[in-house]
């Protein structure tokens, strides 16, 4: 299979065939199954839509009757987030609300004043709202022991005469959009039969592409998870999920939990969607650190919407951190913001990758903690990784071998290759026949298995290793494990930890075992350590002229560690910098992959650092260069690292392609002053793509921009 690269040039997506001579990443995935699960994207974008879910608007600006401070700003933030749709260019075709408009109940006598309120802050929306009703909206699904009035009648009367229809279904540009009542299913109610026949009749009588939108998600974890108040219950739940395994039925969008899930069902892509107010805060037991404000209700970072791009075939589900931002209703401040293009499914950041040190796939026991349910524990995936990943648009994840071997993980890293992810295996010692069919049976993209054992151990098993090479597929990376090998006594201390991967200058002594190791196929290259300190872009020269000379693969293995198991290294602005220079890098050669070692900071044990996401699963500093890179040299296909010095402090790179860069680093004001000399744009790396008048306070004291010339 020919390895491929994405890039989108005029709104239109194209894929390229880099290097057509290139192994497989896995005999068992073909191009024709690839294309039939791919829900990567081809065409051109065709247009977008923006979906914002759980705005609880209250009836008053200025408080609520919530215990909690955050929902007395549910306004101002919703105020904020439809100005920001409202001012996005290209302009959304339409807004879906998913549901929870506002937050007193129907049984309460605040309910009509909150919906005046929330026709309000959207009466100069310019673009159609369509709304779907929620549980503070039209009433909870039936649930032993649930407190607040379930769905009737007079509900349905009540949000009909106030929002309109409960479910009813639309049409944009081939397009067919269905909106839910979720309450009616196993509601007993006339209304259910009424909608279960009007779902099949839209469903048989089109041949357009689907989307649907609901409150309530079918499930969280599983298809046959136990229920809960935050799903779907039986036997609606198998109903609605056996309609969705409809080839023309493309996404199913629900809210209700407050927080971002993405899965596959029946071939439909489902997305879950965070709030615009607060965090359902029994979700953060994912945390391993304390859950900060509210006991967790007040993660803003985690609160936004979500853009969708509809391609010719396929689409792209882009999440939009709104960070809490509010504006209130006397504020004339215009809040705008460019519309997202940085996604995995169409990244071209394929040479760049992190190391995956925590569990990604991890499954969450949440306790009931005496809201809404008491009894019992859901099962919930932690998907916040993913989410992260993708607002990055990386693509490639260096994995330990064990992920190979757990049903569930293998089975989501298939999932995740559909998208457009890679990985890379990372085992220790000589692949044994397990891991071996382990691989050939995964239906996961393998880009290539990092074989961490010691020079001695790889020339005595060299033969074995070579079929199994051929078995398996993809391509194997030596990874030297210094063990016995080397002392690890400086006379005074034993250095007790395991440090793998070669330096430039071993490469250089080894150039013919190494070569003849490549020549009898018994593996494809190696990883050669970049320490902490070392310049990428010097390096990323040496590591390049190594890979030609050896014609091999190179996997730079980026540390962020100290020297001691005391050090802890938590620069930001400094992990964010050697970030830019490894993208840069990794345009500069096809060869070449840099892989950071860890993407969720290690905040504990040996070696403690930060990484691209802290243990909230927050984007640091790192995530928006990264992002904003992949952004702007989308429509480079390769450039050539010109020079690198210092000017006035500064640490400037200077680049090429189809136009000239200069990365500059350093102190914020000598930054400032140093771009500003020129004719270039400069664009703010560590900034989010968001233009307020306020200005973004994020570049304090250092600064990272890049500036273009044509």
């Amino acid at each position: 299979m020919a390895r491929t690269t994405s890039r989108r040039t005029g709104g239109t997506f194209f894929t390229t065939v880099a290097r057509a001579e290139r192994k497989p990443r896995s005999i068992q995935i073909t191009e024709d199954s690839l294309k039939s699960s791919s829900k990567q994207p081809t065409g051109r974008r065709l247009f977008s839509f923006a979906v914002i879910a759980d705005t609880h608007v209250n009836e008053d600006d200025r408080s609520t009757r919530s215990p909690f401070a955050s929902n007395a700003r549910a306004n101002d933030r919703a105020r904020h987030v439809f100005s920001e749709i409202s001012l996005m260019k290209p302009a959304p075709k339409f807004i879906v609300h998913l549901g929870d408009i506002i937050h007193p109940v129907p049984e309460l006598p605040t309910f009509e004043q909150a919906a005046d309120r929330f026709k309000e802050i959207v009466r100069t929306v310019p673009m159609p709202l369509h709304l779907v009703p929620g549980n503070h909206d039209i009433g909870e699904k039936n649930l032993e022991g649930v407190p607040a009035a379930t769905i009737c009648e007079e509900y349905i009367t009540k949000y009909n005469g106030v929002f309109g229809r409960d479910f009813y279904s639309f049409e944009v540009e081939g397009l067919k959009c269905l909106v839910l009542n979720a309450f009616l299913f196993n509601s007993g109610l006339l209304a259910e039969q009424t909608q279960k026949e009007w779902i099949d009749s839209e469903l048989s009588s089109t041949d357009k592409r689907v989307f649907v939108f609901t409150h309530y998600p079918p499930y969280l974890y599983k298809p046959n998870e136990r229920e809960n108040y935050d799903t779907m219950d039986e036997p609606g739940r198998s109903w609605l999920l056996e309609r969705l395994g409809k080839p023309n039925v493309e996404a199913i969008l629900a809210g209700h939990v407050h927080n971002f899930w993405y899965d596959v069902v029946n071939g439909c892509e489902m997305y879950l969607l965070p709030s615009t107010a607060f965090l359902r805060h029994d979700y953060t037991e994912f945390y391993r650190v304390d859950p900060g404000g509210e006991n967790g209700r007040g993660d803003i970072d985690k609160l936004g919407y979500v853009i969708i791009d509809v391609y010719e075939e396929g689409h792209i589900a882009h999440l939009i951190r709104t960070n809490g931002r509010c504006l209130d209703a006397q504020d004339t401040a215009e809040v705008s913001r460019a519309a997202p293009v940085v996604h995995t499914k169409t990244s071209w950041l394929q040479n760049f990758g992190v190391e995956m040190r925590h569990q990604w796939n991890e499954v969450a026991h949440i306790p009931l903690t005496g809201g809404l349910e008491e009894v019992g524990r859901k099962l919930a995936r932690n998907d916040y990784q993913i989410m992260a990943l993708w607002e990055m648009g990386l693509r490639t994840l260096k994995v330990p071998e064990q992920d190979i071997f757990d049903t569930e993980t293998v089975e989501r890293a298939g999932l995740m290759s559909n998208v457009g992810h890679l990985f890379i295996v990372s085992s220790t010692g000589v692949p044994g026949q397990p891991l071996v069919k382990a691989l050939e049976d995964s239906r996961v993209a393998i880009e290539a298995v990092e074989l961490n054992l010691t020079l001695s151990r790889l020339l005595g098993h060299a033969p074995k290793i070579a079929e199994m090479r051929k078995r398996v597929g993809a391509k194997f990376i030596f990874s030297k494990l210094r063990t016995t090998e080397e002392s690890h006594f400086d006379g005074k201390h034993f250095s007790h930890f395991v440090n793998a991967g070669l330096n430039c200058s071993e490469v250089e002594a080894m150039k013919d075992q190494l070569g003849n190791l490549i020549a009898d196929g018994v593996i494809d290259g190696i990883t050669v350590r970049i320490n902490l300190g070392e310049s990428i872009i010097s390096t990323s020269a040496k590591l390049i002229k190594l890979a030609e000379e050896l014609n091999c693969e190179i996997l730079a293995s980026v540390k962020l560690v100290g020297r001691t198991l005391a050090d802890r290294f938590d620069d930001d602005e400094e992990i964010a910098r050697m970030a830019a220079e490894a993208v840069v890098a990794s345009k500069s050669s096809d060869r070449v992959i840099y892989v950071f070692d860890t993407f969720m900071d290690v905040d504990r044990g040996y070696f403690p650092r930060h990484g691209f996401i802290d243990r909230r699963f927050n984007l640091r500093s790192v995530g928006f260069v990264v992002a904003n890179l992949v952004r702007l040299l989308a429509d480079e296909p390769t450039m050539t690292v010109e020079s690198s010095r210092t000017e006035d402090e500064c640490d400037v790179i200077q680049f090429s392609g189809n136009k000239n860069y200069s990365l500059i680093s350093g102190d914020a004001w000598k930054v400032t002053r140093l771009a500003g000399s020129g004719s270039g744009t400069v664009e703010n790396l560590l900034a989010q793509n968001l233009r307020e008048s306020k200005g973004d306070k994020r570049n304090v004291g250092r600064a990272l921009v890049l500036v273009i010339n044509n």
